[in-house]
């Protein structure tokens, strides 16, 4: 080769013998790569050698000036060249390999070194690189497959087999053993005639396979495979097939295909028996919120599963091989360990519950033991947390709703023993107005406990219907004028009579906006003032009801809108409230296709939106 017909590839315009440009996309194109070194630098290199080793020019030059591969450093080819300077032989070729790190495996290069010489006597080294991982590896499949047929031919094979591969490709059967016979039922000679297909007895869905196999065979590789059969009376059956191909040196060919192959019907249908049960067993457990823990007598958790809906820890190979004092409560270790024992030993047992402390809250959990061997139980935890805090809210409720009828109960007796003690008319008149807003108090109470029962039961129905807001926000201001005006408080209205109708129902909607401007003016500092306005937004109606009152503490507000939920500012304050009207309003604007949201700061005032869909003829 020349050297004169080199190009410099590197940001030095020309090179020093007086190279000149070729076609740079040729040898780009080349199926090796291609490096030229001259003078303690590399002068050229072609695209092909930086897409074998996975690099950018500029990395592939510093990894050569670095050394980082020894049979292509900058030293190595110097040291080459001056062996090849003193009458030494230059190596013609070197194996190694290099760490892939995309795929996070080896791949084997082979380096060929040529001398070169240009016009003017200058000596260089052309080195082409290529990848033969391919080979490598076929090399090393051979290898193995010969290992693993010496180790079936020890072993008892359901049967072996023997085919002649002529010249043009014609596979003819040689021989098989009898076993052939008992699994496709076929005799020896009726598999030869059979087989003058070579596909025959393959069922459909694997003779694509068996001839991509074949094809490998008649070119020198081992094969391991599996597929179906036809049997003679119809049955499928599953073969695993071990093939190797026998090579003819005097031929140059492949001659011959041996193999052996068993029948794994048995396994297979096994196999998929297992899959099913695995999936459905998985299926089951996914869809089973509770945690299952399998512990032994002395206390140490042997497996864990903690149910798709479980998170409160994320994660589950914290809880295997630990005992159960590194995990749960300390309160709770000594009872659970008495427990265990008492299933083991199999004494009437009955579940239990417990807490969890955790940083921020305290979780609530009900568990029951069963005995799995004789030395381990299984426990199933539920988390019962969400019953728990509702049970408390009910029972805060009943306290409260129990308050809250027998205070304007009270109310009322009282007002009618000063009527019946009499006064003058101004007195009387007085305490007849006093004994009708306690009973209206109360029947006000009454009736929200009436809906919050019917929304329980879905007995609550609505008219979804169009209508204006403005009549429906008046007669709800209208009703709420009396207590704004006992509280102090004024209402400022806003509101446009040439909004867009919307979607509501008349009496659900007096209900919703009633609650909530009670509730502005009762959270209300007395001088304070409720604003109600309305925004066209999002193909629907907002109204706002907004107070500049106490507000509502941030980790209140997402449960503001559950039922028997009160924030904790407004027990604290005495405030009366029985914590279903924001229940209410939410369920009533949601039955009508709207939404409710709440924006709140503490002593800042808080801002209740309620949206509602713009009635369309579509609807």
């Amino acid at each position: 080769m020349n050297f004169s017909g080199i190009y410099q590839k590197n940001n030095t315009a020309g090179s020093p013998n007086g190279a000149l440009n070729i076609m740079e996309g040729l040898l780009d194109d080349a199926p090796v790569g291609i490096t030229v070194f001259q003078s303690g630098s590399i002068i050229y290199y072609n695209q092909t050698v930086l897409n074998i080793f996975g690099l950018n020019a500029e990395d592939y030059i510093k990894t050569l000036d670095e050394g980082q591969m020894s049979s292509m450093s900058i030293s190595f080819l110097e040291n080459m060249f001056s062996e090849n300077q003193k009458g030494r032989l230059t190596p013609e070729m070197v194996e190694f390999w290099i760490e892939d790190g995309l795929h996070h495996k080896k791949r084997f290069l082979q380096n060929r070194f040529k001398i070169i010489r240009n016009d003017e006597n200058q000596s260089g080294i052309v080195i082409y690189t290529s990848d033969i991982t391919e080979r490598k590896q076929a090399h090393e499949a051979l290898r193995r497959s010969g290992e693993r047929y010496r180790l079936v031919s020890e072993l008892i094979s359901d049967y072996a087999y023997s085919f002649r591969l002529e010249a043009d490709g014609t596979m003819i059967p040689e021989w098989f053993t009898e076993a052939f016979t008992r699994i496709t039922g076929f005799s020896t000679p009726e598999e030869i005639e059979a087989f003058s297909g070579l596909l025959s007895l393959i069922h459909q869905d694997g003779q694509a396979l068996v001839a991509t196999y074949d094809e490998g065979n008649a070119a020198g590789k081992t094969s391991v495979y599996e597929f179906r059969i036809v049997a003679k009376n119809g049955e499928l059956k599953w073969i695993r097939d071990y093939s190797r191909s026998v090579w003819d040196e005097k031929a140059g060919r492949v001659v011959r295909i041996m193999g052996a192959a068993q029948d794994i019907t048995t396994r297979k249908e096994a196999e998929e028996a297992l899959k099913e049960s695995e999936k459905r067993n998985n299926s089951v457990l996914e869809a089973i919120p509770d945690w299952i823990f399998r512990i032994h007598r002395n206390g140490t958790i042997l497996d864990f599963r903690g149910g798709r809906y479980s998170n409160l820890f994320g994660f589950e190979g914290e809880f295997v091989n630990k005992k159960i004092s590194e995990i749960f409560p300390p309160g709770m270790v000594e009872d659970l360990q008495g427990y265990i024992h008492q299933v083991l030993d199999e004494q009437p047992f009955f579940p239990f519950e417990f807490q969890w402390p955790l940083p921020d809250s305290v979780r609530y959990f009900e568990a029951s033991l069963v005995k799995n061997s004789r030395t381990e139980v299984m426990m199933f935890t539920h988390d019962i947390s969400e019953r728990a805090r509702l049970e408390k809210l009910k029972s805060e409720f009943i306290n409260r709703a129990s308050h809250e009828l027998r205070t304007p109960l009270t109310g009322a007796i009282l007002m009618s023993e000063l009527i019946d003690m009499g006064g003058d008319e101004a007195e009387i008149k007085e305490y007849w107005g006093h004994l009708k807003g306690e009973l209206q108090r109360q029947r006000n109470l009454v009736e929200r406990l009436l809906t919050v029962g019917r929304l329980e039961t879905g007995s609550l129905k609505l008219n979804p219907e169009a209508m204006d807001l403005q009549p429906v926000l008046i007669e709800s201001q209208n009703a709420v004028y009396p207590q704004a005006k006992i509280a102090m408080v004024n209402i400022e209205s806003n509101v446009s009579e040439h909004l867009p109708q919307v979607i509501g129902d008349r009496s659900g909607l007096e209900q919703v906006f009633t609650n909530l401007l009670n509730n502005a003016i009762k959270f209300s500092k007395e001088g304070g003032s409720v604003n109600v306005h309305c925004e066209i937004k999002d193909r629907g109606v907002s109204v706002f009801v907004q107070d500049s009152g106490v507000g509502i503490p941030a980790a209140d507000q997402p449960h503001l809108f559950e039922g028997f939920f009160r924030a904790q500012n407004a027990i604290e304050k005495g405030i009366p409230g029985s914590g279903v009207g924001l229940y209410i309003v939410k369920s009533i604007v949601e039955e009508l296709g709207g939404k409710v949201g709440v924006t709140s700061k503490l002593n800042e005032g808080t801002t209740f939106e309620v949206w509602l869909p713009i009635y369309t003829q579509d609807i």
